[in-house]
């Protein structure tokens, strides 16, 4: 089966495209927010055959109205990282995310834009007193406190020509095969199906790697989705946070 394929063809019978004025267009996708509501995601042409990709501030200002600031602090330093890692800008007057691209760029840039969307969207539960750090902290702490070398927010391409970002990538010795990270600080459908399209992407054209999913086991998620990310792909290795220091050997 081409896992591929299917999964393109899935998006491509579930996103709407809807015509706004005579230069926007609004794409509502199938990807959830925490609300269950589906993100959409806005597409103006503008001058020399660019055009503005933005989601018109929705995601922040939905942070803000349940009282997230992204001012200071934690919460600042990761918000700005993301942006920074996609490649995506934030205007602080009207909270809007956006990325300006040629025409010819369109696919690649609403794909990076969704992505930073989402992972943004997921600093709500940065607000929850069961998690009293940054998730990325936590994991870079283990791996310097344990010697592991690893390469820090690789992007890779994959067959579909999308990027796909790794927070680490841990490099092929005699051991192991190259292994990439990804994490997964509240582990749902939503993310299981980005996790799984992104490595069936990549992995198709980097056969003997393998991809390691951080769960943040402190937050609650759905135990039967580390069994299906193996079944999809029997190359995705799923550890437990709290299990983290018994599978040191994985990491070697």
């Amino acid at each position: 089966m081409d896992h591929i394929t299917n999964y393109l063809n899935w998006l491509k019978a579930n996103m709407k495209q809807t015509q706004i004025d005579a230069e926007t267009v609004e794409i509502t996708t199938p990807f959830l927010d925490r609300h269950n509501d589906y993100t959409q995601i806005y597409i103006k042409n503008l001058k020399d055959h660019q055009v503005c990709i933005s989601d018109q501030g929705y995601i922040v200002d939905d942070l803000k109205m349940c009282g997230i600031s992204l001012k200071g602090g934690k919460r600042s330093s990761v918000f700005h990282q993301i942006l920074s890692g996609r490649g995506i800008q934030y205007n602080d007057k009207t909270d809007e995310l956006y990325v300006v691209c040629n025409r010819s760029q369109i696919a690649e840039n609403q794909h990076t834009l969704l992505q930073c969307m989402l992972d943004i969207n997921d600093m709500f539960y940065l607000s929850t007193d069961t998690v009293s750090s940054v998730f990325y902290e936590d994991v870079l702490q283990f791996f310097d406190h344990n010697d592991i070398f690893y390469s820090p927010d690789i992007k890779v391409t994959g067959k579909s020509g999308l990027s796909h970002d790794f927070p680490f990538v841990l490099q092929k010795n005699k051991k192991h095969p190259e292994r990439m990270i990804k994490l997964a600080n509240r582990l749902d459908k939503n993310e299981a199906e980005r996790i799984m399209f992104a490595w069936s992407d990549v992995s198709e054209k980097r056969t003997y790697s393998q991809l390691i999913v951080f769960i943040n086991d402190l937050n609650t998620y759905n135990k039967e989705l580390p069994k299906h990310m193996a079944q999809y792909n029997p190359s995705i290795i799923s550890i437990k946070w709290t299990e983290r220091d018994k599978q040191l050997e994985k990491f070697a």
